[in-house]
């Protein structure tokens, strides 16, 4: 009976360390796919207990582009009540770039007529983080901000 219990918590001790070393490596990993120097994350986010029915939006860099996302109700649900999603992570040199969102609201069941707006920003030498928010889905930069 002795036995049975040592050997249960080496093996919890065990699994203690294998999810310590997993998450240093998770870690490391982020840091050697996307160096500080050039990382770049954006994210999206609606204003809180806003009802916009955000359908789509596509990310564009410098004219590529670098994600797109459909919005399921349960995602959408989330960011009304207030979340934020990280819609891209990647790597980009410094210095002058474009950046590009394009939105869709749900209409029916479908996506209606895309809208977009451009952004010009400058990227140093550390991470550059952009928060979109989207607080209304009619064209014009009025209903788009950008936090860097």
């Amino acid at each position: 009976m002795e036995q049975a219990r040592n050997l249960d918590m080496q093996v919890q001790d065990f699994k203690q360390e294998l999810l310590e070393i997993s998450t240093d490596l998770i870690r490391l990993e982020g840091k050697l796919l996307y160096p500080p120097k050039s990382r770049i994350a954006v994210y999206l986010s609606l204003p809180s207990g806003s009802q916009i029915p955000l359908g789509a939006v596509k990310v564009k860099i410098d004219g590529k582009e670098k994600a797109i996302h459909k919005y399921t109700d349960p995602e959408l649900k989330a960011l009304q009540d207030g979340g934020v999603q990280r819609i891209y992570i990647g790597n980009i040199k410094p210095g002058r770039h474009m950046f590009e969102v394009d939105y869709s609201a749900k209409s029916e069941g479908k996506d209606a007529a895309w809208n977009g707006i451009r952004y010009p920003f400058s990227k140093g030498a550390g991470t550059k983080n952009i928060e979109i928010v989207l607080s209304g889905l009619g064209s014009g930069s009025g209903n788009v901000t950008f936090r860097e």
